[in-house]
């Protein structure tokens, strides 16, 4: 499984919507983590993200610098698994 952190969400988007993109462009979730601000419980641009299956380079380029929203999303390998 490869572990990856998501970058600019826009602050409207909820769990079900990023993992749609997500899906929708060939990957199977198997975890995700909005990173949320506990007084507001608005999520201030990040997600950590759990796949299915290892993501070479060219893959990442599917989801890398492309539009959600009003934002460019930016995803990086995680150097943490999501369970931490």
């Amino acid at each position: 499984m490869d572990s990856l952190l998501f970058a600019n969400i826009p602050h409207t988007c909820k769990d079900d919507d990023l993992r749609t993109w997500i899906e929708q462009r060939g990957f199977v979730v198997n975890g995700l983590r909005m990173i949320r601000d506990v007084v507001s419980g608005s999520s201030p641009s990040f997600a950590r993200v759990q796949l299915n299956r290892p993501v070479d380079e060219e893959s990442l380029r599917v989801l890398d610098q492309q539009p959600l929203g009003d934002r460019r999303v930016y995803v990086r390998r995680s150097r943490s698994p999501l369970d931490d």
